[in-house]
């Protein structure tokens, strides 16, 4: 199957969303500054709806596993995703050690949280109100796994039936508590993590719209749209991206999360249409160059937040940068967090390729 370009764009946008709820709604360096200075405060009161942006690549995760679906071994596939999700979480957890010994702050590095984490085991209901560090990983490490056996080895139409259950109970569940999707700690009835129920939410809706482009893919690549729908298709999805991005950060909105949800769903199908101008303008390498350090950027996030409570507020909390020039400071922790990303992405590419290199020579001998 080819690439899916315009895709990429999304992850990356999405991540920056992310990147920016952390960072204003997260106990760190911009929440404490949040009393003093008017953009932080204002930005705590809606930025954090961009944490609902996780669902969005649990959704996506859930359509690649359908749209690159290959027959190999459960075993197989297990080996697949660890070397896929592990080294980013690695290289962050070290960072992070390092980051602690550096400063002699030892209260957010915990070293047998730490070992939940490397094991994907963080969120499966092991843990009693105790954060994992990078929940996303471990609830899509065991949410794939589940999703994969059952494709595998199940019928079609059993697994349709299935995969609607789960995930129509799981947003179901989600959407009745006090919390909501907002807290990953938490266990529901003693043991259904709440990180691992929107990833068995988000990869099931991931699921259907896989099989539907993939069963109408040839269809859909030679489909003709005149002027006239092609600006309709585009005023679609500039209203969506609006509402995700724009409006969802920066504006109050207390209506039903699945509302966000929903418009994804739409945005996402617009996208593999690739009818409207907009998903065609992204449909390149530029986008899928972005959206392949996504997953490093948020690995990296977990360090990078330990720095920039403990350190960078040492150095700026006392000066009058932070209150003069706010949206510059925050565009470039963003800018800086984002760059931190890309680094670990080609450090642990230049691991992977010293490590093929020294396979392919010892099975040579």
């Amino acid at each position: 199957m080819p690439k899916i370009k315009n895709v990429e764009i999304l992850r990356f946008i999405f991540i920056l969303q992310i990147g920016l709820c952390h960072l204003i709604c997260s106990k760190g360096f911009f929440n404490t500054l949040a009393n003093n200075v008017p953009l932080y405060k204002d930005l705590g009161q809606t930025a954090g709806k961009g944490a609902y942006g996780v669902e969005f690549f649990f959704i996506i995760a859930g359509f690649f596993l359908v749209y690159t679906f290959k027959d190999i071994s459960v075993k197989e596939f297990i080996i697949k995703k660890i070397k896929r999700l592990l080294p980013p979480v690695a290289l962050s957890l070290f960072v992070l050690l390092i980051v602690t010994l550096f400063t002699g702050n030892t209260k957010h590095f915990d070293l047998y949280i730490s070992i939940f984490t490397l094991t994907f085991t963080s969120h499966l209901g092991f843990l009693h109100n105790q954060r994992g560090y990078i929940w996303f990983s471990s609830a899509l490490f065991w949410g794939l796994i589940f999703y994969f056996y059952c494709i595998k080895y199940f019928s079609a139409k059993y697994n349709n039936l299935i995969f609607a259950i789960f995930a129509i109970l799981s947003y179901a569940i989600l959407l009745n508590l006090p919390h909501g999707f907002g807290n990953v700690t938490p266990n529901v009835f003693n043991f259904l993590n709440v990180g691992l129920l929107r990833a068995i939410g988000g990869i099931g809706v991931g699921y259907f719209i896989g099989c539907w482009y993939k069963n109408n893919h040839e269809a859909i690549k030679n489909a003709y749209v005149n002027n006239m729908q092609k600006i309709m298709y585009t005023a679609a999805e500039a209203f969506l991206l609006y509402f995700i991005t724009i409006y969802r950060s920066f504006h109050t909105f207390r209506h039903n999360t699945m509302i966000f949800i929903y418009a994804f769903i739409a945005l996402f199908i617009l996208f593999l249409l690739k009818r409207g101008y907009i998903s065609k303008l992204f449909d390149c390498n530029l986008s899928a160059g972005l959206g392949k350090y996504t997953y490093c950027i948020y690995c990296m996030e977990t360090a990078y937040y330990e720095y920039l409570s403990v350190y960078i507020k040492r150095y700026l909390a006392g000066g009058g940068v932070v209150y003069t020039h706010p949206g510059v400071v925050l565009f470039i922790a963003i800018c800086v967090e984002v760059f931190l990303g890309v680094i670990a992405y080609h450090i642990i590419e230049i691991g992977r390729n010293i490590y093929e290199k020294y396979r392919i020579n010892y099975s040579k001998r």
